[in-house]
């Protein structure tokens, strides 16, 4: 999943395509921070997005995702690209 968003990020008219259709912008926080939620991240999160995935008209790559659930974290704290790790 963190792949997919960074992907998405620096495709810059794309993100900013999404955000228009979405009526705000969606920032990328790569940290560990629950930024005032008071929770972390965790596979409910990952369940929700893919059937927000599946209710648009996609199909989620169950490789993709059943990858990102096994090492479900942000950015920065064990993503696969972590200069952390």
């Amino acid at each position: 999943m963190d792949k997919g968003w960074h992907a998405l990020v620096v495709h810059t008219t794309i993100h900013a395509q999404l955000c228009a259709r979405l009526g705000k912008f969606v920032h990328h926080v790569p940290d560990t921070e629950n930024h005032g939620t008071g929770r972390r991240p965790g596979a409910g999160d990952m369940d929700r997005t893919q059937r927000a995935i599946t209710a648009a008209g996609y199909t989620p790559d169950p490789l993709l995702w059943l990858t990102a659930r096994a090492n479900c974290s942000q950015c920065h704290a064990g993503c696969a690209d972590s200069p952390a790790k």
